[in-house]
């Protein structure tokens, strides 16, 4: 008897401990989210272009990002704050609360064209080319040709093949200061350095808008309004 009261005990206990360690888990998962999600955006997307949209990012992509910054490699204080004692099976669970999750948007729609090509921090010389639809579509064919030598990892519209990440919808001035990055070597990427090497401010803007206007499912769309 006093064996079975033993043995019940114990088992009750057990089931305590195992409780708490995956509550204290969810917790962390959860105080991580909120730090990401202060600058990424509340569980659906980033209007703010320092930063990127995480959600329905590709896993594999968001779980070398992130190991990434936990060991330095990319640089980011705040980040690699909230990861110091992270595990690699959070690692993997926070990624997959991200990639799972569905943004408002499923492509960048912008209606009015003065507001989208001022946030690409276009050079002076170059802004009062965009003021009219018949420059901006040419401006945006330009994009397009562009793109065509991302699309083997990128995807025809951006939806990203794994390991490579999802493009579709992400902010322009996003993408613009990326690729300045990739070019620059400010981030570190052999491929992406040989990719951006040879464009100049006015091709990494082009692409930027092209890419921020493409849908993993709808192809592309971008609407004007004429400012003339």
């Amino acid at each position: 008897m006093k064996s079975q009261v033993f043995s019940l005990s114990a088992g009750i206990f057990l089931l305590h401990v195992f409780t708490n360690v995956y509550s204290n888990e969810l917790n962390h998962l959860e105080s991580i989210i909120d730090v990401c999600e202060s600058c990424h955006g509340n569980k659906r997307i980033s209007t703010n272009p320092a930063y990127p949209i995480l959600a329905g990012q590709n896993k594999t992509y968001l779980v070398k990002q992130i190991n990434m910054f936990r060991k330095g490699v990319r640089k980011h204080p705040f980040i690699k704050e909230a990861l110091t004692d992270d595990t690699v099976e959070s690692i993997t669970k926070l990624a997959d609360y991200f990639s799972n999750l569905k943004s408002d948007i499923e492509f960048l729609d912008v209606e009015n064209s003065a507001d989208a090509f001022t946030v690409l921090s276009a050079p002076e010389n170059f802004e009062h080319e965009l003021i009219n639809v018949e420059s901006v579509e040419k401006f945006i064919e330009k994009g397009e040709s562009l793109y065509a030598s991302c699309s083997g990892c990128h995807g025809l519209v951006g939806e990203g093949i794994e390991p490579y990440p999802k493009l579709s919808g992400q902010l322009p001035e996003y993408i613009r200061q990326q690729l300045t990055s990739f070019k620059n070597g400010v981030r570190m990427n052999t491929v992406m350095k040989m990719m951006t090497v040879n464009l100049n401010d006015k091709e990494i803007a082009a692409l930027s808008l092209y890419i921020g206007s493409l849908s993993h499912k709808k192809g592309q769309t971008l609407t004007y309004v004429d400012t003339k």
